[in-house]
């Protein structure tokens, strides 16, 4: 069924028709977040493993690595948390130097810290500080291979 709502401009009212439509813009929809999600921010993501709880907080940086403080976006947990590994990754591995990674509190704690060396994609940190509850923690980027920096950094916590 039509409907003229001005001249010239049909409408959809009701129908399948109507809702074979919305269903496709929301199809669309769905495509174009994706995009963006997948355009090249820092992200954040939070695993989780079923009944057992919070298993790991996952920190991503694309790109070309540079130092720089606050690298990935900002996460908080509810509880005070003690991580049990500290694991770094990189598509593409530095070269000239080690890439160096902190983990912090935005008040300045030190949760822990990995460096993925000269010419290595992968890493695991030493020992780690607690998370307090509520606080924002920070992922750093203090240092970059010098031949090439490394790029696209995830960096895992797991509790």
């Amino acid at each position: 069924m039509r409907k003229d709502t001005g001249p010239g401009i049909p409408a959809i009212a009701e129908g399948l028709f109507g809702e074979a439509l919305i269903r496709a813009l929301n199809d669309r929809f769905r495509r174009v977040s994706g995009a963006a999600s997948a355009s090249g921010a820092a992200s954040t993501s939070v695993a989780t493993a079923g009944a057992t709880g919070l298993a790991a907080v996952v920190l991503t940086v694309p790109g070309t690595l540079g130092i720089q403080s606050s690298a990935a976006p900002l996460v908080s947990l509810a509880a005070d948390t003690q991580p049990v590994s500290l694991v770094a990754l990189v598509k593409q591995a530095p070269v000239g130097g080690p890439v160096l990674v902190k983990l912090a509190t935005a008040t300045g704690l030190a949760i822990g810290a990995v460096t993925i060396p000269d010419g290595a994609a992968t890493a695991t940190g030493g020992s780690l500080a607690k998370i307090p509850a509520n606080v924002a923690v920070v992922l750093s980027i203090t240092g970059v291979g010098l031949t090439f920096p490394g790029a696209d950094l995830t960096v895992m916590v797991r509790f």
